[in-house]
């Protein structure tokens, strides 16, 4: 007798008892970016100065996103809409993967830099973790 037949449903029954992912629904990453973006976009609106490629290649690369976080976290301690910033920023730390890169991490100068560069960020970390 082949056991062909019962192969799929014993498939189908250990499939229904696997545990389930314990990511974060798309809104509510979506939800935390938006607030964070409400934030950076309120009057008035720093200048658009470009980004160094330097600066661009390590706010794009997903190679980066821990430690660009945890740089953005420590400067929000600077600022005045940082608590907010902060809070919804400090979700995103337990799903994204440790930096082993030695690339020299890039520096916050000012609210409008931060803004600026944050911006960036967040466009990366919607693509990889929303």
């Amino acid at each position: 007798m082949s056991s062909l037949p019962a192969l799929p449903l014993f498939l189908l029954l250990l499939a229904l008892h696997a545990p389930r992912a314990q990511g974060r629904p798309l809104t509510t990453c979506l939800k935390l970016v938006k607030e964070i973006e409400a934030i950076l976009n309120k009057t008035p609106v720093p200048s658009q100065e470009p980004l160094s490629i330097n600066e661009a290649f390590i706010l794009t690369n997903n190679s980066f996103l821990k430690r660009n976080l945890d740089i953005f976290l420590n400067a929000t301690n600077n600022f005045t809409d940082g608590d907010k910033i902060r809070t919804n920023l400090e979700v995103f730390k337990t799903v994204l993967p440790t930096s082993t890169s030695k690339e020299k991490p890039f520096s916050i100068k000012n609210w409008g830099d931060f803004r600026r560069k944050l911006s960036e960020y967040l466009g990366t970390l919607k693509k990889w973790v929303c």
